[in-house]
């Protein structure tokens, strides 16, 4: 494997050291939004699902990209001098929202 393979999957699998926003662009965000936007169209094609929903070839994106978030949130997490650990304080905020807007809306 090449330098730049390594560094690559060192990028995307390491939750050591820290990251440019430049980098999340380039070597995370991007790449991901282009591999939904192929998913989709191989969906649509090959298992004739609609646009709207998430066919297979989307959730093979999805369960591939989740270490690799994880891992780059840690780094954006380093820029800011705070540990990754942060994540699951957001995590138990956002599911402790859902929940409670799921509690509201069933009382009605």
């Amino acid at each position: 494997m090449g330098d730049a393979m390594l560094g690559i999957l060192e990028f995307l699998f390491s939750a050591r050291g820290r990251i440019t926003r430049r980098d999340i662009w380039l070597k995370f965000l991007l790449p991901y939004i282009g591999l939904l936007i192929l998913g989709s169209v191989v969906d649509a094609i090959v298992f004739r699902v609609d646009a709207s929903q998430n066919g297979p070839t989307g959730w093979v994106v999805s369960i591939f990209y989740f270490w690799p978030t994880i891992a780059v949130v840690t780094k954006r997490f380093h820029d800011r001098n705070m540990t990754g650990w942060w994540q699951v304080g957001v995590l138990v905020a956002v599911l402790g929202g859902i929940m409670a807007v799921g509690e509201i809306a069933s009382s009605f």
